[in-house]
């Protein structure tokens, strides 16, 4: 294979670790490789020991610029970057040595192929949790721009059938075709600390049109003190709100599935959570109810029958998702006439509805055999009636 490639290194105050880092890149198999670091400012030793490791190599070149993030970092490492495909590493992370050389064989023998990801290991080396892997949840292969569309993209954050992520919202996992990463950073917003990665990803994924997925892990991401996604403070709130307003403008972009703002809201929640966590002291955790999709027709009458917990969270996504017309929301213990399709209803009123199905909200399977019961006796059809266990998930 003589396909170049640039390995992009971000460096920020990472003394400890980054000699590591840059063992790991020097001692790779695959010798195509041409070396940029990108020094962000850093104020400890960082900068004299990448300059100290690699003076005598030729293909390697270090850039010291002002602080100004990792998104600027890894611009300032495209804009000099001379590959036909690039990845990018964090300057105190470190990769087996034939990472390089696995991911690159795939583009190798397909150069069609705009993106090649494969997993992250997570070392938790100060206690006994040890390492655990993340890959891409999809079955390994090559995928294509429609079933992007349809099976990455709709569950890149989190799959609601699986129960996993569709794709890892890491960027340092991947190959990127040069052309195709350069394009995707310009639309990420270089004020953002943190989730930069899962908005990268989202932009990349709207410039594939072809991605190979490898269901093998080789990227080392060790959890530490110094770890970036351990440092928030008050601040952070308005960094989230950023992320968010980035992730939402290249969702509206792409004008194609509305499934898309969704994911971006359990990416953001998660980061909302850990914020929380650091700066109030407290853990909230919550459940997560899937909504049915797999077994409702997009466009159908539904009605949502149960106003718990799986009830709130079935409505609000009905509303959101835009995928239904949610007809009504009804519940044995209301008393209420219909007014509007958000707030629960008297169950008498569903025999006045035009409906194509209902929906039964509740995680028990003996509630739910009584309110299917319940509601045959107003009437309705047994067939229109959707009484399957909810799927769920803790965030």
């Amino acid at each position: 294979m003589d396909i170049p490639l640039s390995v992009i290194i971000t460096v920020y105050n990472c003394e400890k670790y980054i000699q590591r880092c840059l063992d790991s890149v020097l001692h790779q198999t695959y010798s195509d490789i041409e070396i940029i670091v990108v020094d962000d400012g850093s104020s400890d030793n960082s900068f004299i020991i990448c300059d100290k490791m690699l003076e005598h190599h030729r293909e390697a070149r270090i850039v010291r610029k002002k602080n100004a993030g990792t998104v600027s970092a890894r611009k300032a490492g495209l804009d000099i970057a001379k590959g036909e495909l690039v990845c990018f590493i964090d300057g105190d992370d470190w990769i087996e040595e034939k990472y390089c050389e696995n991911l690159v064989v795939h583009y190798a023998r397909n150069k069609k192929i705009d993106i090649i990801s494969s997993g992250l290991f997570f070392d938790y080396l100060s206690n006994s949790v040890g390492s655990y892997v993340l890959c891409d949840g999809v079955v390994e292969g090559c995928y294509g721009r429609e079933e992007i569309e349809d099976r990455i993209l709709p569950n890149f954050v989190y799959d609601l059938e699986r129960e996993t992520n569709a794709i890892t919202t890491s960027v340092c996992c991947k190959l990127i075709k040069r052309e195709v990463a350069i394009r995707a950073i310009s639309r990420i917003d270089e004020k953002l600390t943190f989730g930069e990665d899962g908005a990268f990803v989202l932009s990349l994924l709207m410039e594939a049109n072809y991605i190979y997925i490898i269901n093998q892990a080789f990227y080392h991401y060790e959890q530490h003190a110094d770890s970036q996604n351990r440092k928030f403070e008050m601040k952070s709130f308005e960094q989230l709100l950023t992320l968010k307003k980035c992730m939402y403008s290249i969702a509206e972009e792409m004008q194609r599935n509305p499934r898309i703002q969704e994911q971006i809201d359990y990416y953001v929640e998660a980061y909302l959570k850990a914020i929380e966590k650091n700066i109030l002291g407290i853990e909230v955790s919550s459940q997560v109810f899937c909504f049915p999709n797999m077994e409702i027709e997009i466009g159908s009458n539904i009605i949502i029958h149960g106003a718990g917990k799986v009830g709130k969270q079935f409505v609000k996504y009905a509303k959101k998702s835009g995928q239904y017309r949610l007809v009504a929301w009804t519940d044995k213990k209301s008393l209420e006439k219909f007014r509007r399709n958000d707030e629960p209803c008297s169950i008498n009123e569903i025999k006045s509805l035009h409906y194509d199905v209902v929906i039964l909200a509740a995680v028990d399977e003996k509630v739910r055999k009584q309110m299917k019961k319940e509601l045959m006796q107003y009437g309705v059809p047994e067939h229109k009636i959707i009484s399957n266990k909810p799927i769920s998930y803790r965030i």
